[in-house]
């Protein structure tokens, strides 16, 4: 009986175990939640990983409802998994516009497969208060389909009350997720303030992290050609997006945690997984 008992734990344990190595290890496309107001034009970034280092070509097919926004544009960058300065919009089948699909496609790819994808231009078109899900459906490389990627849908709002704000202030699911060495937060700025972070355990206490690995953490704003790296210690960021390059202290245990970002105008937070 005990010897049963010890199989079933091990069994579990191991389950476990190769759960974390498959979603650490898989290609993944990540999409955020958005409010984009009714008439502007909002930019997001399409966030991820490539799991095989000899890809040349990216292909991502998403699902959209094409009466509540318009893909208009899509671009890469040096520092994105996509380098494209324009990445192709392509296979647009809007025959069903409450199901469009659409390609995004890029020929020239970065050495660095964890990151960004690329940032879409999208412009809210229906109101009051309409929704989609922008999810991907799709993942071609070399134009192979990738069988085992996996996506995360974004939720899309257009609001019914205009809202101004072209970078609604949040602190974005950090990728990759789960991690080892370092991952990267997708933070939007609304206006300009001071930032500061810190990491809680799950029971609400403040976890430390030396001085000299918050100072190896890099912020870089994202300008859509050359990524312009910030000093968060001493400098306001101003209104834009950012991505947080987080790396965790050297005795920092394996774990689930929360990063939580602290501005002139508000409090956020992610949880995240650490594994040593």
């Amino acid at each position: 009986m005990l010897r049963q008992k010890a199989v079933k734990i091990f069994i579990v344990i191991l389950g476990f175990i190769s759960f974390c190595y498959i979603s650490y290890s898989q290609s993944f496309v990540s999409v955020p939640d958005t409010i984009i107001p009714r008439g502007d034009v909002y930019s997001i970034t399409i966030s991820g990983k490539i799991e095989h280092p000899e890809v040349k070509s990216v292909r991502i097919r998403f699902q959209y409802n094409a009466r509540v926004i318009n893909i208009k544009n899509a671009s890469g960058s040096d520092n994105f998994i996509m380098k494209c300065n324009t990445v192709k919009l392509i296979n647009s089948d809007l025959n069903n516009l409450e199901q469009a699909t659409i390609d995004i496609s890029c020929d020239s790819i970065s050495s660095t497969l964890t990151g960004v994808f690329c940032i879409l231009d999208i412009e809210g078109l229906a109101g009051p208060d309409s929704i989609t899900k922008l999810k991907p459906l799709a993942v071609y490389e070399n134009e192979e389909p990738d069988l085992l990627a996996l996506s995360y849908d974004g939720e899309i709002k257009v609001p019914g009350i205009p809202i101004y704000q072209r970078f609604p202030e949040s602190l974005s699911q950090n990728f990759p997720n789960p991690f080892s060495g370092y991952t990267i937060f997708p933070i939007s700025i609304e206006k300009s303030t001071k930032v500061n972070f810190k990491v809680y355990s799950n029971n609400g206490s403040e976890v430390f992290i030396s001085s000299e690995s918050w100072k190896n953490s890099e912020l870089y704003k994202i300008t859509g050609s050359i990524d312009i790296k910030v000093n968060w210690f001493e400098d306001i960021l101003e209104k834009g997006n950012y991505m947080f390059h987080f790396i965790p202290d050297a005795e920092l245990a394996s774990g689930s945690y929360f990063m939580v970002m602290q501005t002139d105008n508000g409090i956020y937070n992610i949880r995240f997984l650490y594994l040593k």
